[in-house]
């Protein structure tokens, strides 16, 4: 649990299991919250849209950062749409840190409280057609050839609880072709 003014700081490891080359990316969606009266479930929607703020980064780059819900509203950043995590090539690791800090304001309405948001990430490969033709290095065909088809390969949501975070936590992508 967090307390008010108080910071955690979490290590996702993002790895592509597929034998082909995907597009990774993440947007949050609301979560169904656990049985609670409506006096805690508007708590809880004011804890993680309001005093819960997250920041998501991968390596020296900030992806996010902003409420816990991903702001749904989309007043500033947002996770309501797909944000990139970048290609992975099979077999590729990429870690992303993830920090959630509690407004000091906080009072003790908010003690036990515990608000989830859905984490959507969504693996995205490239399927090139029989008749590729020449390619330059940035992926556009030269010389007539086919096209470039891209397709879904993977989606997989995660629960994030805003008060129980984890260090250490390990996240798998699994991406398939369909």
């Amino acid at each position: 649990n967090l307390l008010p003014g108080c910071s955690r700081t979490q290590t996702v490891n993002l790895t592509n299991k597929s034998d082909a080359t995907v597009n990774l990316m993440l947007r949050a969606e609301a979560a169904e919250q656990d049985k609670m009266s409506s006096e805690q479930q508007v708590l809880v929607h004011q804890l993680i849209s309001k005093y819960a703020v997250m920041e998501i980064r991968q390596g020296n780059t900030v992806l996010y950062q902003g409420p816990a819900d991903g702001n749904q509203e989309e007043k500033g950043w947002s996770m309501k749409q797909n944000i990139s995590l970048g290609t992975f090539q099979p077999g590729e690791t990429k870690r992303l840190v993830v920090t959630l800090s509690l407004d000091p304001q906080m009072d003790n309405r908010y003690q036990k409280l515990k608000g989830k948001v859905n984490w959507i990430f969504t693996a995205e490969g490239t399927e090139a057609s029989e008749n590729r033709g020449d390619e330059k290095s940035d992926g556009e065909t030269l010389n007539g050839g086919g096209s470039n088809k891209k397709s879904t390969v993977s989606e997989k949501k995660t629960t994030v609880g805003v008060l129980s975070p984890k260090t250490g936590d390990s996240t798998d992508i699994f991406p398939e072709l369909i």
